[in-house]
Formats: C-alpha cells, sequence, structure tokens
C-alpha cells in the first residue's frame, strides 16, 4: 500500500477495541488506512480474533494496548498476531504504546522469572517481525527482542506543551531517569535536583538523599511512569517541605494502578502533564492529557520502513 503522497509505501494498520478511538484522528490527521479487529469472549472469557478481509500478501501493523488486565491484553495480542499470519499477512509489526513487563528486564538471582524476555520470545514465536513502543522504562532492554524495536521519545510532544519558568529545577527521580531528564534540563536550561532512593521491595521506596537546590525553585518531576503513586507521593511531600515554589509532574505513561488517584488528589501538585498512550478517566483539573497520535504516525512509518525492507529483516533475523 502507498500513501497519499505516492511516496514510501506503507503498512495496513489494524486497531484493536482497546485502541479504536485513535481511528478517527489517524485517518484526519496523519491519512493512515486504519481498520478495527473483531475481538470476541466465549462465555469461559477465551478470546477469538478475526481479521478483516483482503489482507493476504499485505504487511500489517497491529496497534494494541497493554493495560490492566495486564495478562488478558498479552494474550489477545498473541491471538491478533497469529490470526493475521493466518490471513496471510506478508510480515507483522505491532505498536504498544505502553510496554508491559517492562519493568521485569533483569533478574537479580538465577532462580527467578524474566518477564520481559519471555514476553519478547512469545511475541517472537507468535510471528511478530517488529515492535514499536513509546519510552521503554530501560531503553537497554531491547537487547530481550529478537526482532526490531523501535523505542519512539515523548520528549518533543510533552516538551511543546510545558511552560517553564526562570527559576526552573528538573528533579530526576532516581538513577535510571538521567538520560530522560537530561533532555530537558538541557532544552529548559535548568538545574537538576537528584533523588537517591532504595526500593526494599516491589512498589516500595524509600528517598535517602536529595542533591541540589530546592529552596524556591520551582520543580519539574520527570519519569515514564506512574504506577500506584507511592514513590511520587514521597517525592512531591519532600520537594514541598524543603520550600519548592510550583511542583509540576510529567510522565508518558499515567498506569495510576490501584488507588493512585486518590493517593495524588491531595498533593501540593500544580499540574500534571501525561499522555494518552495509557487512557484515563476522572482526572481533575490539574491532569493536561497530551495526544499521542504524532507517535502512532511515526511508529507506522518507522515500522513500515522495517516491513518493506528484506535486507534490514535478514539482517536483523
Amino acid at each position: 500500500m502507498v500513501n497519499a503522497q505516492g511516496k514510501k509505501p506503507i503498512a495496513q494498520v489494524l486497531l484493536s477495541p482497546q485502541v479504536a478511538y485513535f481511528k478517527t484522528v489517524l485517518r484526519r490527521q496523519a491519512a493512515l488506512c486504519c481498520q478495527l479487529l473483531t475481538v470476541n469472549r466465549f462465555a469461559d472469557q477465551e478470546c477469538h480474533v478475526q481479521m478483516p478481509p483482503d489482507l493476504s500478501g499485505q504487511p500489517v501493523v497491529i496497534m494494541h494496548a497493554l493495560t490492566p488486565p495486564v495478562h488478558d491484553d498479552i494474550m489477545q495480542l498473541l491471538l491478533m498476531v497469529d490470526a493475521a499470519k493466518r490471513a496471510g499477512c506478508s510480515r507483522v509489526a505491532v505498536f504498544v504504546p505502553y510496554l508491559a513487563y517492562a519493568r521485569q528486564d533483569r533478574a537479580e538471582t538465577d532462580h527467578e522469572s524474566l518477564g520481559l524476555a519471555l514476553l519478547a520470545q512469545m511475541l517472537h514465536v507468535a510471528g511478530v517481525d517488529a515492535l514499536a513502543t513509546i519510552d521503554l522504562h530501560n531503553p537497554a532492554a531491547v537487547k530481550h527482542f529478537p526482532m526490531p524495536v523501535v523505542n519512539l521519545s515523548s520528549f518533543a510532544l510533552l516538551s511543546s506543551h510545558f511552560q517553564p519558568s526562570d527559576r526552573l529545577s528538573v528533579v530526576y527521580p532516581d538513577g535510571g531517569s538521567f538520560a530522560r531528564c537530561r533532555q530537558w534540563t538541557s532544552q529548559f536550561k535548568a538545574d537538576k535536583v537528584v533523588m537517591h532512593k532504595h526500593r526494599p521491595a516491589a512498589n516500595q521506596c524509600e528517598i535517602v538523599d536529595v542533591v541540589g537546590q530546592v529552596q524556591g525553585r520551582d520543580c519539574v518531576i520527570i519519569d515514564d511512569m506512574i504506577d500506584t503513586g507511592g514513590t511520587l507521593a514521597k517525592v512531591v511531600t519532600l520537594l514541598h517541605a524543603r520550600g519548592a515554589g510550583r511542583i509540576q509532574v510529567i510522565a508518558t505513561h499515567a498506569l495510576l494502578s490501584g488507588s493512585a488517584i486518590e493517593t495524588l488528589r491531595d498533593l501540593p501538585v500544580d499540574s500534571f502533564l501525561i499522555t494518552n498512550a495509557i487512557v484515563q478517566a476522572n482526572l481533575d483539573a490539574r491532569w493536561q492529557v497530551v495526544d499521542i497520535s504524532p507517535l502512532i504516525d511515526q511508529a507506522v512509518h518507522q515500522l513500515s520502513a522495517i516491513l518493506f525492507d528484506d535486507d534490514y529483516l535478514r539482517r536483523a533475523s
């Protein structure tokens, strides 16, 4: 399939029901040809996927969400890939804006599971030829995937909606965020505040040290995701206690697991800037949601370039 400008070929885009709301905006803004997948559920909760007709011989990009209940969504994605292969699609790429299990990219011992590596192998066995996501928790985790991975950055999108002050400090929430936060520090010529944390267990965090000027500074906390909100609450409380001015939070993926919305509701945060990579409802006026349609367009074009490049796929295999 060739795009409207008659230039580089673009793969057919297949949207799962979870991301069907992007269909109209993608057709209007990006001129992408999108079709919806049909997912039926039986009484015992098993799923069955049906492809649109006339896809035989075509490369396709399947867009799907891997959000809670994550295991159900993973199984649906595997079924979608299987259905595409059985429908005769020549090559299959998947785009998942948030990649589940991305935080399980390394094992501390040799007798524990490695969730991301297993997910990568499952996608490979199902028939995935390439994958794209947004702001992978640890960019080095692409090593677990036996296929090409496109890791898109939301920096340009989010930074275009951010209004900095002349007394800005960028808060580095942990050591793993240095590369991500450095972009913001450089772009807005801001000071940096570094949080040193200790995690005694999953979803538990202790802040053991803070390096940088907080008093009287407008602080913006940069992270790839907000999960339970527990760590963020501790960071915000500490910044407020040390005399920070405005406090803003910027994150790509708002998982908001469990009671996260209640946890964050009464915090002294002036604004939250997030994307709709994960769609959330019932957010108060402090939350500004940025649409990821431009990143979807990028993902489809980059995945299409891979799918139509025989030499690239041969080298990657």
